[in-house]
């Protein structure tokens, strides 16, 4: 994976490589690839207009979107990213 970052930003290192820690772990509990793949064919091939269409480990974060205000939401995955 390819990052850019302005070294002479130094005041933000230790904040982006926490977060950056974090995203790399939750990657790795990602679903698997078969997973995803089916997902995006029936994204495909359904003729419904849905914008959306939640799959693998990570479902349950779309019910969450919808039934918390994006403010909790959004604190929610900033807590988890920046832990």
């Amino acid at each position: 994976m390819t990052l850019v970052r302005d070294e002479t930003l130094t005041e933000y290192e230790p904040y982006s490589q926490r977060v950056l820690n974090n995203i790399f772990e939750n990657g790795k509990k990602g679903s698997p690839p078969d997973v995803v793949a089916k997902t995006i064919y029936k994204a495909a091939t359904d003729n419904k207009n849905k914008m959306r269409y939640p799959t693998g480990n990570f479902k349950s974060m779309v019910t969450l979107r919808s039934v918390l205000p994006l403010k909790v939401f959004l604190a929610l995955v900033r807590s988890t990213m920046e832990k």
